[in-house]
């Protein structure tokens, strides 16, 4: 449906498309949690999706079992 990456070792896969992204704001952030999770400024960009399909392994139910 979309292209993503298969990782052949993961028992699933989930194939998913954006459906929405936001860039953190550091004005919006508590002191605390910039200090402790962005003390060099890297604010990352949150993505937010939807899964639009699933893969799964030929043998999963033995390989959990």
């Amino acid at each position: 449906m979309v292209k993503s990456p298969i990782i052949s070792e993961c028992l699933i896969n989930y194939e998913c498309r954006v459906a929405f992204k936001t860039k953190v704001k550091a004005n919006q952030l508590p002191k605390e949690i910039l200090v402790s999770s962005y003390p060099h400024g890297n604010y990352h960009t949150p993505y937010f999706g939807e899964i639009v399909a699933t893969y799964t392994d030929e043998d999963i139910e033995k390989k959990l079992a």
